[in-house]
């Protein structure tokens, strides 16, 4: 119990040490040095510590975002400027909080305020206007790539200006072009008619389960619509059994008490008590009871496959086989003898009496659902098939 409460305290003791202001400083964690100190300072704790760790801090954090800027800017790339103006957005964060701590501390630390706001003005504009024109041009490729980079693009935009003008509209451009469609289809391969309600059955599901970003499923296919893939839901086989009938027959005994005898000793002699009179003693017998069971079965077995077919390429890409077995089984028994010597399961089997067998249309629907939930499984698996854009 000892070493292993020892054990406890050097690991706290690692996590404190791992986070603590000057173990944050060293991994270039400034920010988070500065809300650790400044929680400090605002509780009402000023330590001298405490002030060396805040004024490094936060001056090694603003010449850090000053080179990485001074730096951007001197590229002169036009991409430089949503970077740019995070950098700026920091340092203004970061300004402000400590601008909120008490003077004596700002004073101790050598904090002098700068006025960011127009650096961060011009930063942002030009971050919009980069970000809105670059979306634009991968828009025009008509590649889904780069469609879906658009909308990370526009997502970046949105971030900065949510009111950015025609962003919304162009957001829904982008999803529309990187979206995948995929129809889901019913195929009977059977050569054998089904009912509709069987096909209802199998594709009973809600498009919701499945859509995610950049896919999109319809059980029906929609006019103007033009789908990159095709999942079939295949059925190959239908295999209904002949109705069987089991019969089995077989006894059950039981020993029940039957009155009272005489109890007697080793010899065949009566016993007696000291009173003289006869000892008695319970008389088992054994009754029995004859059972003639009669098992009735009958089942439907359902083969098929779920297939993915790019309709671009016209291929089948990935085929994922699937079946599904609706069992039909009632026992019931016709006892001749004493039914108290019958079990309480053959005393149900005779309550049960026979029932008619099902029709292999049940059999059949029973099984769809079954299907239903193995097709359910497998889209949801290979989704990754489906939504990929390279193809």
């Amino acid at each position: 119990m000892k070493i292993q409460f020892t054990v406890v305290i050097i690991l706290l003791l690692a996590i404190v040490s791992c986070s603590s202001p000057s173990r944050l400083i060293k991994n270039e964690r400034y920010d988070e040095a500065i809300e650790k100190v400044s929680r400090k300072i605002r509780g009402g704790k000023i330590k001298t510590a405490d002030l060396t760790i805040l004024e490094l801090a936060y001056h090694t954090a603003n010449q850090s975002d000053h080179d990485r800027i001074r730096l951007l800017r001197a590229s002169d790339n036009p991409d430089i400027w949503p970077e740019v103006f995070s950098l700026y957005q920091a340092m203004n964060n970061r300004q402000a909080k400590v601008k909120a701590l008490p003077t004596e501390v700002k004073n101790a630390i050598n904090f002098v305020p700068i006025d960011l706001i127009p650096e961060i003005n011009e930063a942002k504009t030009k971050a919009q206007k980069y970000l809105f024109v670059k979306a634009e041009a991968l828009l025009k490729t008509g590649n889904k790539t780069d469609a879906r980079q658009a909308f990370v693009v526009l997502n970046d935009l949105k971030r900065i200006s949510p009111d950015y003008p025609q962003i919304d509209q162009l957001m829904r451009e982008a999803l529309l072009k990187g979206t995948n469609q995929v129809l889901i289809l019913f195929d009977n391969q059977t050569g054998m008619p089904v009912p509709v309600e069987f096909e209802q059955e199998l594709l009973n599901f809600s498009m919701k389960e499945f859509d995610g970003e950049f896919v999109r499923y319809d059980l029906i296919e929609q006019k103007n619509v033009v789908y990159d893939y095709t999942i079939y839901a295949t059925l190959k086989q239908i295999i209904i059994s002949p109705e069987r009938m089991e019969n089995r027959r077989f006894t059950e005994q039981r020993e029940i008490e039957d009155g009272k005898q005489p109890k007697r000793d080793e010899n065949g002699n009566v016993m007696l008590d000291s009173t003289g009179k006869v000892i008695e003693v319970v008389r088992y017998r054994v009754i029995e009871a004859i059972v003639n069971e009669t098992i009735l079965l009958k089942n439907a077995l359902l083969r098929g496959s779920v297939d993915f077919v790019d309709n671009a390429a016209r291929r089948t890409i990935h085929t994922t086989p699937m079946e599904a077995a609706s069992n039909f089984a009632h026992s019931f028994a016709v006892v001749n003898g004493d039914l108290k010597a019958c079990t309480p399961e053959t005393l149900e089997m005779m309550r049960r009496g026979p029932v008619p067998f099902p029709p292999d249309g049940m059999l059949v629907m029973d099984a769809a659902q079954q299907l239903n939930h193995l097709l359910r499984r497998i889209i949801r698996k290979e989704t990754g098939l489906v939504k990929s854009a390279d193809r």
